[in-house]
């Protein structure tokens, strides 16, 4: 019996033992994820057919990686790295991939460690007009280390050939005119002539003086008889709307019926915080105005949000339940992300939480997570105006008017009738800058204060061409099934 026991006490330490190395190696391997940077950009081609030129932009600190030598004789050490984009629809079908390898050069391993130098590079892919999800996968060969960044919706636009358009708007940290444009030529960041070292997420420190832009512009009227100029401005707008700055009008030459616009702007003075660059441009000869706005960050020298420079910052996760998180997640994670999410124990849940959110985060280098406290402002937000129990106030996020806040964030306009004398009160949503214009219809079906959604011109929703019938005060009911949850 003695003989049984003492095996048995070492089966339990044996086995105590593997747990405990388990999660070292998966804390490890989570704390050591690459981290990166990534964005997305269309360029409609006029001349290239319907689909459209998509462009997956990122950057990831050089030291991440493990530099080795490269031959006994040869100088220098090298890190090989591989990057794929996977493209899905809505459901998480995968329909489309793209992948690099590269290397990438350092002095020695002193230099390689270097924590000042990142690595920027391009995946592109030809892509038909639609909404998709996908994701960026970035892996060092050597160490199997590897990062992923996740697009939760990417919506390619349609080319119109009758209308002044732009193509996406690229925020740069530099554009040059290359000196070899044969070797230029081999080199990803290359793009009509010009090198484009790019700002995938469009994160500048208070340090930079300047912001570098490239832009294309579609369709305007040309027939080469005469110069022909068109113009451009540039805006800068505070997060409430304001104006900050405005660069005034330049006058460009027409080079054809597209036009590659760059421009380098002086921010030295704007300060840190969260701003929408606004362009416009005006073809004189056709009468038309085409105009892009896009948001860009100064972060100052101290951090983001310096004023929580004096107290510790708190991150949510930390703090928030699993359940809670859980449920905001519901909205936000693509459908395969909340398959795979629903098998994992609650340690893979609450590992693969802190693993989107900080791919999310638009400052990376800084506590504060953006995204993050955006979202739980919208989710606690639902809580307080949307629940089916007013004094409960915990149910809001699973309403209609909870879900669509939570997941596409405030409307930009709403249209309400509180009181109306012979039909249901009903709730408009518009949203000016999502798909192009779109909106939401919300009734109060019982009025008990429960709007549900009835007709939207989003895409994937719930789409009802006769949804004025829902306003109807009458007999005949239409019965709302419950999603279940």
């Amino acid at each position: 019996m003695r003989h049984l026991n003492f095996w048995y006490k070492i089966f339990v330490f044996a086995l105590f033992m593997t747990i405990i190395l388990a999660i070292t190696i998966a804390q490890a391997a989570e704390q050591t994820q690459i981290n990166i940077q990534a964005g997305i950009l269309h360029f409609p081609k006029p001349d290239a057919g319907p689909n459209i030129l998509t462009d997956i932009s990122f950057a990831v600190n050089r030291n991440q990686f493990q530099f080795i030598p490269m031959d006994s004789t040869a100088p220098g050490v090298r890190a090989s790295i591989f990057a794929e984009v996977i493209i899905m629809d809505t459901l998480g079908n995968r329909l489309d991939s793209a992948r690099t390898y590269f290397y990438s050069m350092a002095e020695d391993s002193a230099d390689a460690a270097r924590s000042d130098i990142r690595i920027f590079n391009k995946i592109f892919l030809m892509l038909p007009p639609g909404i998709y999800k996908g994701s960026l996968t970035v892996l060092d060969v050597a160490s199997k280390r590897e990062g992923k960044f996740i697009f939760d919706r990417i919506e390619v636009p349609s080319l119109l050939s009758n209308k002044l358009l732009f193509s996406s708007l690229e925020f740069a940290f530099n554009i040059s005119i290359p000196q070899d444009t044969i070797q230029a030529l081999q080199s990803r960041l290359y793009k009509n002539g010009k090198i484009i070292l790019p700002n995938p997420m469009a994160i500048y420190s208070a340090n930079d003086t300047m912001i570098h832009l490239y832009v294309e512009l579609y369709n305007l009227k040309y027939d080469g008889a005469v110069p022909e100029k068109f113009e451009v401005s540039y805006k800068i707008i505070n997060e409430d709307g304001t104006l900050k700055y405005d660069y005034g009008k330049m006058l460009l030459d027409k080079p054809g019926m597209t036009s590659i616009i760059t421009s380098s702007l002086n921010i030295s003075d704007i300060g840190h915080g969260k701003y929408n660059l606004a362009i416009s441009a005006f073809d004189p000869q056709s009468g038309q105005t085409a105009e892009l706005s896009k948001r860009f960050i100064i972060v100052p020298t101290g951090g983001f949000r310096q004023e929580f420079a004096s107290a510790k910052y708190i991150n949510p996760l930390d703090t928030a339940g699993l359940k809670l998180i859980t449920n905001l997640t519901k909205y936000l994670f693509s459908a395969q992300d909340y398959t795979f999410f629903k098998v994992l124990n609650d340690t893979g849940k609450t590992r693969f939480i802190r693993q989107f959110f900080g791919a999310k985060d638009p400052t990376p280098t800084t506590a504060y997570n953006e995204y993050l406290e955006d979202a739980l402002s919208r989710y606690n937000y639902a809580n307080e105006h949307f629940s089916r129990i007013p004094k409960s106030k915990k149910d809001g996020w699973q309403s209609d008017r909870g879900r669509v806040l939570i997941q596409y964030g405030q409307c930009d306009y709403l249209d309400e009738e509180i009181v109306p004398e012979l039909k249901r009160p009903y709730e408009i949503w518009y949203y000016h800058s999502l798909q192009g214009g779109v909106y939401f219809i919300f009734v109060d079906k019982d009025g008990t204060g429960d709007y549900r959604l009835v007709h939207s011109t989003a895409m994937g929703e719930i789409y009802d061409k006769n949804w004025e019938g829902w306003l109807q005060k009458g007999k005949n009911e239409i019965i709302f099934e419950s999603d279940g949850d």
